[in-house]
Parts: structure tokens; sequence; C-alpha cells
């Protein structure tokens, strides 16, 4: 259906805004509709990690619907070009021939949101695909719709091409590539109000379907458990702190559990690991399918400090005042307590 013979309405280079300033082009080309795995892996491939890298942008399209390119911009929602790719995708060929025209003549044909809105409005536009000028227009008026009579013998006196300009500026229509369009004069209305939370949940593919606690906790488990053998093998003031490897697992677990992930990347990062490091990838994609990616960044600068306790061993009063509290409190609202002693601080999770 859509041209060039391609199997989808557009694609978008999708590109690492760190590495582009860097003087680096690392991106990968997208088919849209897409989903929130095929994004997450996209994501890891051109190192958008959320620790050195966090920002992209898209520097081209290649469009298969006509009109399409000029409309679309560097700093288009994901969701929304989703949501628009979605309601073309479910077109028939002759919707589609009406959007395609639609989008050179109408008023509502100047964003994402506005084409989103265009794909449910498409019958406020009629399309006659076999009038591609004024005397056509004239003729099929007069011969075929018989907006005048016309004798027999005068017919090869008849200015069609004159009678068609006027009733092309009485409709407003428009000559396009696909034919002769005119606004019918419905109600335009609005479906989408470029809200992004509003966008249906079968569109959105940069946050992940909602996990239930049990696959959470699953999540969660798995990575704590890399993670403290990677610290255990390491950091050796990781390993002296945490001599317990169950205990320092379920640490870690807890923390993953609260979303407190930026400060574990940050230390991750400060251990000299390559910004696209697996576990770095692991965390990132545990955020996205958890959700904590927004709040890891809101809770950044509050935790950061507190995994200071956890990751160095010289400013904890020595390895033996590590304790962990009962389960009831590392589920509790207050998960972190810090008490002081005279000879430092304890941290008790």
């Amino acid at each position: 259906m859509y041209n060039y013979d391609h199997d989808c309405p557009f694609e978008a280079y999708i590109t690492n805004l760190g590495k582009y300033n860097e003087g680096a082009l690392v991106g990968e080309w997208v088919k849209f509709p897409t989903t929130y795995e095929n994004m997450r892996e996209v994501f890891q491939r051109i190192r958008i990690d959320g620790i050195r890298y966090e920002e992209w942008f898209i520097t081209d399209y290649d469009c298969y619907v006509d009109g399409l390119h000029a409309i679309l911009g560097e700093y288009e929602s994901i969701d929304e070009l989703n949501y628009l790719a979605a309601s073309i995708e479910a077109m028939d060929k002759d919707d589609f021939a009406r959007f395609e025209a639609a989008i050179g003549v109408s008023d509502y044909s100047n964003s994402v949101k506005d084409l989103i809105n265009l794909t449910e409005n498409l019958g406020k536009y009629d399309i006659y695909p076999d009038v591609h000028d004024h005397d056509d227009l004239g003729r099929m008026y007069i011969e075929e719709y018989g907006a005048m009579e016309v004798p027999d013998h005068l017919k090869n006196y008849i200015d069609y091409e004159a009678y068609g300009r006027d009733v092309a500026l009485d409709e407003i229509g428009h000559f396009t590539d696909q034919g002769y369009v005119r606004d019918t004069g419905d109600s335009f209305m609005e479906h989408y109000d470029g809200n992004r939370e509003n966008i249906p949940e079968e569109y959105r593919v940069m946050s992940a379907p909602e996990l239930s606690e049990d696959e959470k906790l699953d999540m969660a488990t798995d990575l704590a458990f890399d993670l403290d053998e990677f610290f255990r093998q390491k950091d050796p003031q990781y390993a002296a702190a945490h001599p317990d490897a169950h205990a320092g697992k379920e640490l870690i677990a807890d923390l993953l559990l609260e979303g407190k992930t930026a400060a574990i990347k940050d230390r991750l990062a400060e251990m000299a690991q390559l910004p696209d490091d697996e576990l770095v990838s692991r965390i990132g994609s545990y955020e996205q399918a958890t959700g904590y990616h927004i709040m890891g960044k809101r809770i950044k600068n509050l935790e950061a400090w507190m995994l200071t306790f956890i990751f160095n061993v010289n400013k904890i009063a020595g390895a033996n005042s590590y304790h962990r509290a009962p389960a009831d409190r590392r589920r509790g609202e207050i998960p972190v307590e810090l008490r002081q002693r005279p000879s430092g601080y304890v941290l008790i999770i």
C-alpha cells in the first residue's frame, strides 16, 4: 500500500545526542510502528544507557507517505510517532489515498498531533482520483452530475475548464497527485489533545508494560545476584563490608525494588566500566521494565550518598558494624536509616 512498495509508513534514524555532540554519528534506523522491546534493544545498541548518554534525537526520516517528511521534526515523541504510524497502518487502500491527499490541503497537517487527528477525520475530505485539472472537474460536474443541461449540439461549445475553475474556487478544492480533493464542510473532531499521557496504552513504546510484583521481584533478584558477584570480585571494599554474600545480594535486591538504581549505575561508572557494559544495560532494562527510569533520576542525588556507606568501608565504623534489620523493616516505608555512633555511622537496611 505504501509508496515505493515499502512495508511501513515511515522510518526514523534515532541518534545518540551525546555521541553526536562528541562528533560521532551513532544511531539506527527504526521502522514505525515499532514495539517496546525493539526500542529497548535499539537504545542498548546505540549506547543510550542512562548514565553517560541519556538523550537522543532524530536526524533523518524515510517516509513512504507523500507529504509526511516535511512535517516530522528531529525532536518528535517516539510514542506519538508510533501512534501515527499505527493509525496509518490500520487504513485500507482508499483511506490511505484520502489521507495522502488531505495532508497537502488540510489545515490540520502541521504537526504529528494534527496528523493523528487527521487519520480520524478522513470523512471530512472527498477525493476524486480521476480528476486532474479544471477541465476534468468541469466535465465531471456537467456530464456525470448533471450540474447543467447541455444539448448535444452545444457540448462542443462549453468551456469545461472555466466551469471547473469556478467549481474549485467555490469548493476551495485542490488538485493533488492523488486527484482532486475537496473539503466536505464537516466538523473536524479532535480525538487526541497532544497530551502524551493520553496516548492509548497500545501505542506506547517508551515505557514497559506493567509487571506484576512477582515479576519485579524475580527480575531484581537475578540482577542483584550478578551485581553482588561483580562488586565482590572487583571491589575489595565492598567484599570486606559485606562478607555474607547472601545478605549482600538481598541488600542490592532491596535497593533495586525501591528504585534506587541511579547510584548503583554511578558506582559502576566510577569503576571505569564501559558505558555499554552488560550490567549497565541490564539495569537500564530493569528501569524501563519497572518504570524506575523516571524515579531513578528524581532520587539520584538523594540516594547517592546513602550508597557511599555500602561501597566505601572506610566510611563505615568497621565491617562488623553492618546489620540487617528484620524483613518487615526492609519492606517498610523507611527502608534506609542511619544511626550515629561515636565511631561513625551504621547503615541499617
